[in-house]
């Protein structure tokens, strides 16, 4: 039988093992923890941290795998890139290509290289070099500061004056793993998600959204599905979408990005060669009939399967719905008691994943994802009454303080 590594099984992880399974590999994980949602999914599982790239390269090599799957993580994307390069494993770009496009640093840098995007970012590996820089007389706030290498927004904090940025700069290095921040001007505007399905270094397919976040500004909360971004502006995108993946030489699979419209110009502020979280890839599927999931599974298995795509996106015919998520934080820390859903909005949701524990203790608010809601609607108007307008009457009950 085949054996297939996949790199974490977190819950936007499963399906992807579910993929393995279904192609027959045996399939042995690897995670950082001892209770993840995806280990009863797994045939063997391996408790190694997946960031660890040779210590999971030496399991790979023990196990002599034939495939590696990524996960819903830019770290595991690096690892899984350098074990494939490593190992000769098809079904991911080249491992110098990984750290490009997960390292906001060096995606940046090529951006400005390539001619796709000027570049508004400094590149910082000490922590007084960063806090000189800024007391230059040309520094503009706001600005906004994060470590190179984490995702989720983990790090990313947005700076009005001097003594915020010397608070942010110090905790984008404490939290940053390889020790990089980048400093960047803050670009206001609405932003945007958009998806892609590359074959043979062309978008086979692809769907956007709009994303809100309200709790905490760098981590999504809500997208809405499809966007109401202008034709002009996305397809403007997925030249530059292509463009990137011809000079890079990039794998067929997913390449995500999301960016800020600011009067009428995009700018690119991440990108991403991975399964998205917020398990957005039930709505993307909605929204365009593409099982994404299983074909990023066979991608990063090294199956070549291009002509089946286009055959598959060659008449997709968009939904004429609109379609949303809701991860659910809380306002504040505290014991959890209950999720309050009004009867009216129930009727909207079609799925519901619940993490929450009963009086859970909630000690980071901000980052804690208690349940995620997923929503379908008849129009854009309302979506953004349910989603918007009518946010604070979905929230979390607390027990009260004795």
């Amino acid at each position: 039988m085949k054996k297939a590594l996949i790199l974490n099984i977190s819950y936007n992880d499963i399906q992807l093992m579910e993929n393995l399974k279904k192609l027959g590999y045996y399939v042995y994980a690897t995670g950082m923890y001892d209770s993840l949602p995806g280990q009863a999914y797994a045939d063997t599982y391996i408790k190694e941290d997946y960031s660890n790239k040779d210590a999971v390269l030496k399991i790979a090599e023990k196990l002599n795998i034939d495939a590696v799957c990524s996960c819903c993580n830019d770290n595991g994307v690096i690892t899984a890139s350098y074990i494939a390069d490593k190992l000769n494993l098809k079904g991911h770009d080249a491992y110098k290509n990984s750290l490009l496009i997960q390292h906001k640093d060096k995606f940046s840098k090529f951006l400005d290289d390539a001619e796709i995007q000027k570049s508004y970012s400094k590149t910082f590996i000490d922590e007084n070099s960063a806090i000189e820089s800024i007391k230059k007389s040309e520094t503009v706030y706001p600005l906004i500061i994060k470590p190179v290498d984490l995702c989720g927004g983990a790090g990313v904090a947005k700076a009005n004056n001097y003594e915020s940025a010397v608070s942010s700069i110090k905790t984008a290095f404490k939290l940053s793993k390889c020790g990089q921040i980048v400093i960047e001007r803050f670009i206001e505007g609405k932003q945007y998600g958009l998806c892609t399905f590359l074959v043979n270094q062309k978008v086979a397919v692809y769907c956007s959204n709009n994303e809100f976040s309200f709790i905490n500004p760098y981590r999504v909360e809500i997208d809405i599905f499809p966007s109401d971004c202008e034709k002009s502006i996305i397809t403007d995108l997925l030249r530059k979408i292509e463009k990137i993946a011809s000079i890079l030489k990039l794998s067929d699979g997913i390449f995500h990005i999301q960016y800020i419209v600011n009067n009428g110009k995009p700018y690119i502020i991440e990108a991403m060669r991975r399964v998205i979280g917020n398990m957005y890839n039930i709505l993307s599927s909605k929204l365009n009939n593409f099982d994404w999931l299983y074909f990023e599974t066979k991608t990063h298995c090294g199956i070549n399967c291009s002509s089946e795509i286009i055959e598959k996106t060659k008449n997709i015919k968009p939904s004429n719905k609109y379609y949303a998520y809701r991860s659910i934080v809380g306002n504040r820390n505290g014991t959890f008691k209950q999720l309050v859903i009004p009867s009216n909005i129930k009727k909207y949701i079609f799925n519901k994943m619940d993490f929450y524990t009963k009086n859970q203790e909630i000690t980071h608010y901000k980052t804690e994802q208690l349940a995620l809601l997923f929503f379908e609607f008849s129009s854009r108007e309302e979506a953004e009454k349910i989603m918007l307008k009518d946010y604070d009457k979905i929230y979390v009950k607390y027990n009260q303080i004795t």
